[in-house]
């Protein structure tokens, strides 16, 4: 009885700090807002958020807490009898298990009207609970669009100087958008890529994230900007040989959290 308690109350300890703030975070969501007002009543709120989220913005991390918390919370079922606090549990347990359904990243755009998107940087469920804190604290992978190759392939790099290097810190890949295939290569020859440039600002439009941020702009690395998309969408867009794909690297607004996407030419 006395560890099934032990492991109830580190259980329900560590999702609590773990992964309560990501609900937290979903029911606030203007929460970022409170971080620059001064005087406000909510501002300890929101720099607890950011601390977490902070925290979190490694995957590693927040995978290792996610593992472990949902460990301790099965063995405090399993040595638990009360009706109510195996209640407690399941309940933690599920929301531990649903922050990657729930808590998801999405590009800084969006297309506009009915052109086809793709998005070659995608992460995975568990990668896109720890990128989406990267739009509060600034740790992810930057990239550098290479160009196009004769086969209508893009080639672009990834550079993550939040990872280790036994990892690779430093990688290039070619993606095909009709088709969605993308693999990693060796680094091609610059010279040989295509890299006839574009406007893309009519294809795409601010995703979610950024129209939720249009009220304190003012606060984040894009008021430096006459036009929000010169920091939305920085570098030029890439356009593909066969003329049907725009290539452009997108980042969100307050830090540097960025994607490539490539949508379609045409409407």
């Amino acid at each position: 009885m006395g560890r099934s308690r032990g492991f109830f109350g580190s259980a329900m300890l560590l999702a609590a700090v773990a992964i309560g703030p990501y609900y937290v975070s979903l029911a606030l969501p203007d929460w970022r807002a409170w971080m620059f007002d001064q005087d406000g009543p909510h501002r300890w709120l929101s720099s607890a958020l950011y601390v977490h989220h902070a925290f979190f913005s490694s995957t590693i991390l927040y995978a290792t807490a996610s593992l472990v918390a949902a460990t301790m919370a099965v063995l405090a079922l399993r040595g638990e009898t009360g009706l109510q606090r195996r209640a407690v549990l399941s309940v933690a347990l599920l929301g531990i298990v649903a922050v990657p359904l729930l808590y998801r990243y999405s590009p800084p755009v969006e297309s506009a009207s009915s052109r086809e998107l793709r998005w070659p940087t995608a992460p995975g469920p568990i990668a896109g609970v720890a990128k989406r804190a990267q739009t509060v604290f600034d740790t992810s992978c930057h990239y550098e669009l290479l160009g196009w190759s004769d086969a209508g392939e893009l080639l672009y790099q990834r550079r993550c100087n939040n990872r280790p290097p036994v990892f690779g810190q430093i990688a290039v890949f070619a993606y095909e958008p009709a088709s969605g295939d993308r693999r990693q290569v060796e680094g091609p020859t610059p010279t040989l890529l295509h890299r006839a440039t574009t406007d893309a600002r009519a294809a795409l439009i601010p995703s979610t994230y950024w129209r939720d941020r249009l009220g304190y702009l003012e606060f984040t690395r894009a008021a430096d900007y006459e036009d929000p998309f010169d920091w939305m969408l920085p570098g030029p867009a890439l356009a593909s040989p066969d003329g049907l794909w725009i290539a452009v690297r997108a980042r969100h607004a307050i830090y540097r959290a960025e994607d490539v996407v490539v949508v379609a030419a045409g409407g």
